[in-house]
């Protein structure tokens, strides 16, 4: 479900989710049909707080099925910035280990490209020939520039989502290639 900050740095954003260090566009609420959470070991114990939505996104994504996200705004979202517990040192060495043990655990699943670097460069050609920066409230031919921002450099949609997800309720549709998949699925 597409998440919207309500307070905060990143209340500015017309939504949250960003593409991984892999080329996932990472689900932050994601809502899963039991099968699919038993059949990919469910929630990785080693991540916690919000580590626990970018593993759980490619565990899903790399398990075969398709993630996507809803078109609308579907939660509204407090971190807890008025208690300033949201901000603390604490949080910050934790979310660097998340991002330290994601890549260590995915990386090798997705090792770059040159059509991904290509992807990646054509989105600041992109946003430096429209001047759109990643949280602008500016859309353009329909679309925010975040939506385009994880349509050009994530990994798993495609270029054509805009074309092939219009009129549904769901876009930025991701499907990873079965090349890319690990066998058997990761339990953790």
């Amino acid at each position: 479900m597409k998440v919207k900050e309500i307070e905060g740095p990143a209340s500015v954003a017309p939504y949250l989710g960003a593409v991984s260090s892999i080329g996932v566009l990472n689900v932050n609420q994601g809502m899963l049909r039991t099968p699919v959470l038993q059949n990919v070991g469910g929630f990785g114990e080693r991540f916690r707080d919000y580590g626990i939505d970018p593993d759980l996104t490619a565990k899903v994504l790399f398990s075969g099925w398709d993630v996507a996200y809803t078109r609308e705004i579907a939660i509204h979202h407090y971190r807890a910035w008025a208690d300033g517990s949201a901000s603390s040192a604490e949080q910050r060495a934790r979310q660097r280990g998340y991002v330290e043990l994601y890549a260590a655990k995915w990386e090798r699943h997705a090792p770059p490209d040159l059509a991904w670097k290509a992807r990646r460069l054509a989105w600041r050609a992109f946003q430096k020939t429209t001047g759109l920066s990643l949280n602008s409230s500016r859309r353009v031919l329909g679309m925010s520039s975040r939506d385009w921002c994880n349509v050009m450099t994530g990994r798993y949609i495609s270029l054509l989502d805009p074309i092939l997800t219009r009129g549904q309720p769901y876009h930025l549709l991701q499907r990873a290639p079965a090349r890319r998949r690990p066998l058997p699925p990761d339990p953790g």
